[in-house]
Order: C-alpha cells, then sequence, then structure tokens
C-alpha cells in the first residue's frame, strides 16, 4: 500500500512537471514607437531626437570601421522619481528581434 501511494504521488508529479513543459510560451510585448515620441517606462521617460546610419566614425588613423554600418541614436532619458535611478543598458533589436551590441 505504502509503495503504491509513493508511485501515485510520483507519477502524477511527473505528469504535471511534463504537462508544465508542454506551455506556449508568450512572445514579448513590443511596441514601436515614433521618433519624438515621449515613452515612459517606470520612471524613465525616453525621447529619441535623431538617428543617422555612418559607414565610419572618426577620421584618418583613428577611424572605427564597422562589420556593415554603425547606427547612431540620440536620445534623452528622464527620471520623473525624487530618487536617483540607474538607467539599464540598451539592447537595440531588428525587426525580427536579432539582438545588436551596444558601444
Amino acid at each position: 500500500m505504502h509503495c503504491f501511494r509513493f508511485l501515485l504521488g510520483a507519477s502524477l508529479l511527473a505528469s504535471v512537471a511534463l504537462w508544465s513543459g508542454c506551455a506556449p510560451v508568450a512572445a514579448p510585448l513590443t511596441k514601436a514607437h515614433a521618433m519624438g515620441e515621449r515613452v515612459t517606462v517606470g520612471s524613465l521617460v525616453y525621447n529619441v531626437f535623431d538617428t543617422q546610419w555612418k559607414a565610419q566614425l572618426g577620421e584618418g588613423a583613428d577611424a572605427r570601421i564597422p562589420k556593415d554600418r554603425f547606427f547612431l541614436v540620440r536620445l534623452s532619458i528622464g527620471n520623473t522619481s525624487p530618487a536617483d535611478l540607474m538607467v539599464p543598458n540598451a539592447a537595440p533589436a531588428d525587426d525580427s528581434c536579432q539582438a545588436y551590441c551596444v558601444t
């Protein structure tokens, strides 16, 4: 009887674990915003005011040459909280969710 309860409990636990592992993964919620539009995330307010594509950064021997091109984004970030906040690292991605390095 004790062995039967143990096996019943173990099989129930295993079936719940397997069933929950098959749940569909929710896609991350993303939303595009127009340049110049104020976007509030928590206590931070972001505003992109300029973007440019560059073939290189700098001149002469100090020029940095990218693999493809540089995409420069100028933005302002405001803090609406009375406390100091750290701005999280940026993680830009394209339409197919391909992430890119930020330097």
